[in-house]
């Protein structure tokens, strides 16, 4: 139980260097593309659009789940899917594959699997507000309800 507290404080006491190096790395992914950072909206808006091509179109799902319009459930259910799965991936391999900050910086080890998923929460976030907008256009009511159930799913994956 002390190192699970010990880690926590760690967190807490390192947040702001965690969310600098998030910013580094998602500024050194994006860095040699032609759009730049503008991929970090891109790409879950490409993803939602060939979703939506697919299931929506392609296979002509309609048919309501749980009283709401199958489109929007599917966005919302796969943006907090894909980022659950990805920040753990990224969480597993966070440590080792930057073990050249760690020994050369003077920080605990305990924060990279933070800092990796804190890079991926925008990603994360822009699906969810493209799902929401979405739920929207379908008529859906915005009800406390959803974020209740956010917050649920996120606490998850931390």
């Amino acid at each position: 139980m002390k190192e699970i507290w010990l880690v926590l404080q760690e967190q807490f006491k390192y947040f702001p260097v965690m969310w600098r190096l998030a910013s580094y790395e998602k500024k050194a992914r994006y860095q040699n593309h032609a759009l730049g950072n503008f991929w970090l909206f891109l790409n879950p808006f490409m993803q939602v659009a060939t979703y939506w091509m697919v299931f929506g179109f392609g296979f002509g799902t309609k048919s309501p789940v749980e009283g709401v319009p199958y489109m929007p459930w599917l966005i919302i259910g796969l943006a907090t899917w894909l980022f659950i799965n990805t920040s753990f991936m990224d969480s597993t391999w966070s440590i080792s594959s930057k073990i050249w900050e760690i020994a050369r910086m003077r920080f605990p080890m305990s924060i990279m699997p933070m800092m990796r998923t804190l890079m991926n929460f925008n990603a994360f976030a822009y699906m969810l507000i493209i799902g929401i907008v979405m739920s929207v256009f379908y008529g859906l009511p915005i009800t406390w309800y959803w974020l209740q159930r956010s917050l649920f799913y996120m606490h998850l994956a931390f």
